[in-house]
Parts: C-alpha cells; sequence; structure tokens
C-alpha cells in the first residue's frame, strides 16, 4: 500500500500544475478521527483520494476513491482486483497507477472537467493560469472556434503575465495553439510556425523536462515534415509523462499519418485506457489506417465515431469513404457539409487536408475519395498569408 501510493503520488506530479500533498500518515489520520472534510481543512487541498487493500492468500483488493472537500461530495470510486503471483501483481500495479493518475489528473479527467465548469461560469476575464490551462484542455476534447479562442485568450493573457514570465506550461501551450491555428488551417500564414517554435523553445529553456513544451517541439517538427525530428522530440515529451492521453492520442495522430502505423496504434490504444471518455478525434487514427488498407467498411465505421461538430476533418473523411464506397447521394451531402465549413475548401483543400495527413500519398488517397464524392480539389498553390487569429 505505501508502495503503490508513492507511485500514484509521482504519477500525479507528472502532470503540470498537479501540486499534491502527500502521503499522509494513516494512523495520525484514523487517531484524530480525521474525515475528508477535516483533511481539507488541516493541509489545506481541494480534493483528497484515498484507498484500501484487502488480501487473503491469493489475491488482493484495492478501492480507490476521490473526495472533493468543499462539498464532501465523493467524485469517483472503483474496485480493482488482483492476483499475487510476480509477473500478474507487476502488471496490475502499472495498471492501478496509471488508471488512477489519468482518472484524476489527466486534462480530460475528473479535476480538471470540475475546475473548469467553476472558471466557466466565472466568465473569461482576467482567468487565472491555471484556468487558462483548463481552457486549453476543453479546446483539445472539442476543437472547435469557440474553445480555441477562450484558450487562446487566456494563454496569452498568462504569458503577459509577469507572474507567469517564467511558467513553462503557458509557453508550451500556446506554443502548441499556435502552431493547431496553421494545422486547422485558422490561417494560411506559416510564419506563426516561428512564433510556436520560439514559444516551444522558451518552454523548454525554462524547464527541459516541462511536458507540453516538449510536445510542441515535436509538434512543429511534424509540421514542417521532419519526421525523425519530430519522432526523436514526440518519444522525449512521452517518457515524461507516459499517463498523460492528451499527448499521447495527439503524437498517435501524427505518428499514424507519418506511416508508424503500429506504434500509433499502440499508443491510441493506451490513451483510450487511460481515458475511457476520450474524445471522439482519436478515431481518426484508425479511419486511416483502415483507409489506407482498402477497408472502406471499417474506415466507414470509424468515420461515424468521428462526431466533431464544426470541425471540418468530421465530413472531410465521411465524404471521401463514402465516394469510395460508391454511395453518391450521401458522398455528396457529406462534401455539401464540409464546403459549408469551409467555402474555400477546394481551392484550399490539398494544402489542408496534407498539414495534418502529413504523406503525399495520404493526400492524395483522400483526395481521390473527395473526388468520387463529387468534390474536385484544384493543385495546391503558393499559401495566402492571412494573418494570426
Amino acid at each position: 500500500a505505501v508502495g503503490l501510493t508513492e507511485e500514484i503520488i509521482i504519477a500525479l506530479t507528472s502532470f503540470s500544475k498537479f501540486q499534491v500533498t502527500g502521503p499522509l500518515n494513516r494512523r495520525v489520520i484514523d487517531k484524530e478521527g480525521m474525515d475528508s472534510l477535516a483533511l481539507g481543512r488541516r493541509y489545506g487541498v481541494r480534493f483528497v483520494l484515498e484507498g484500501t487493500i484487502r488480501s487473503n492468500s491469493s489475491s488482493f483488493r484495492l478501492s480507490v476513491r476521490l473526495v472533493d472537500t468543499d462539498s464532501g461530495r465523493q467524485l469517483w470510486g472503483e474496485v480493482l482486483d488482483s492476483g499475487l503471483k510476480g509477473e500478474e501483481y507487476l502488471d496490475f500495479d502499472n495498471h492501478v497507477v496509471s488508471r488512477v493518475a489519468a482518472t484524476v489528473a489527466e486534462s480530460h479527467g475528473l479535476i480538471p472537467t470540475l475546475m473548469l465548469a467553476e472558471a466557466q461560469k466565472r466568465g473569461n476575464k482576467d482567468l487565472s493560469t491555471y484556468e487558462a490551462i483548463l481552457h486549453y484542455y476543453n479546446y483539445n476534447r472539442y476543437l472547435n472556434e469557440d474553445s480555441y479562442v477562450h484558450a487562446a485568450e487566456g494563454l496569452e493573457q498568462a504569458v503577459n503575465d509577469p507572474a507567469a514570465k517564467a511558467d513553462a506550461t503557458v509557453h508550451g501551450m500556446l506554443a502548441d495553439l499556435i502552431a493547431e491555428s496553421w494545422l486547422f488551417g485558422m490561417t494560411d500564414d506559416e510564419s506563426v510556425l516561428d512564433r510556436a517554435e520560439q514559444l516551444a523553445r522558451k518552454a523548454v529553456s525554462i524547464d527541459p523536462s516541462n511536458q507540453p513544451g516538449r510536445f510542441s517541439m515535436a509538434l512543429v517538427h511534424a509540421l514542417r515534415y521532419e519526421r525523425d525530428a519530430f519522432i526523436e522530440e514526440a518519444d522525449h515529451a512521452l517518457r515524461l509523462n507516459p499517463h498523460n492521453a492528451i499527448f499521447l492520442a495527439a503524437t498517435a495522430l501524427h505518428l499514424t499519418m507519418a506511416g508508424e502505423e503500429e506504434e500509433g496504434l499502440r499508443l491510441i490504444k493506451k490513451a483510450k485506457l487511460l481515458n475511457p471518455h476520450h474524445p471522439s478525434w482519436y478515431h481518426i487514427i484508425p479511419y486511416m489506417i483502415a483507409y489506407r488498407k482498402e477497408d472502406y467498411g471499417r474506415a466507414w465505421t470509424c468515420a461515424r465515431k468521428f462526431s466533431t461538430e464544426g470541425f471540418y476533418w468530421d465530413p472531410l473523411i465521411r465524404a471521401a469513404v463514402l465516394g469510395r464506397l460508391g454511395r453518391p447521394l450521401e458522398a455528396k451531402l457529406a462534401a455539401d457539409e464540409l464546403i459549408a465549413l469551409v467555402p474555400d475548401f477546394k481551392r484550399r483543400g490539398r494544402s489542408l487536408i496534407r498539414r495534418l495527413a502529413f504523406l503525399e500519398e495520404n493526400v492524395e488517397v483522400l483526395a481521390s475519395g473527395l473526388r468520387q464524392a463529387g468534390l474536385e480539389l484544384d493543385p495546391i498553390q503558393d499559401e495566402v498569408p492571412n494573418g494570426y487569429m
């Protein structure tokens, strides 16, 4: 129990801005009869994570729960069982640490989700640094314009706050957002990648072990099609915190697009285990693998699960696979939906696809599907700068 507690604390502190007090002395707690509310007052903490282990000669059972000390409400509880054989125990031990850390602290976990809801009730003015980070997490869940604007405004405010000048996390997250403004076509001004790189380098110079900064460096390499540099930096980022599903999934996406399908699938499976209520955009990874293998039935199943309203990749992948399946009426409806979201997609489409799809062959197979859906894309033209939003 002591060893497991220590491992969970180490895993929790791997998440940026996550401060943990403990381990606490169970004998003192029991002697003084402190409940979760009393623990909150004594140690000045908002949440208490506690658990018990019961065992017999062949197995043990772990019960774990998370309590909000402001209200006394239990936010989560789970019971996990394991045998006591060496290999089985070690696998279970690793599973418990990852499961608990991700459920509690990951970007879509219980604590960030609850605190984001509280921040949203207060509005978007004068966000604290942590609230700006919560909006960044929210954007990564929904990938829509409204969530992007809230996250970008909050992080720009944070990096310009004298108190956050040496905050690696906000610099790294803002770098990611700025890079994604190019990735997802919010701007055609590729020079924004220069600012993204500057911010990422600033984050890494402040703290070389900062995962958002390292991931943003990897993303800039990916968007410049620097494959080896991207893979090296992404591997470094993931080793800093292997329990953070948001960066596992994003890395899996770019690796898959770069042709590393086996590693992409491995990482996305792990991300799904860590975050069972994961964003629907995770499904684009098995979609691309199936689509490239001409398994269009499987690709269509994945495309239907990719339900990200207002994000043009949603109708794009549906139109492409429906075109391949020879379902022209449905394909045209999806293509029309795509044009409604990006009216100049015919002109910009190949460029927009390439930014995420990485390989030219990925661009061609998707463009071919769109052609069969009745949407013929123009050849790639020189980008027209239109500024950073």
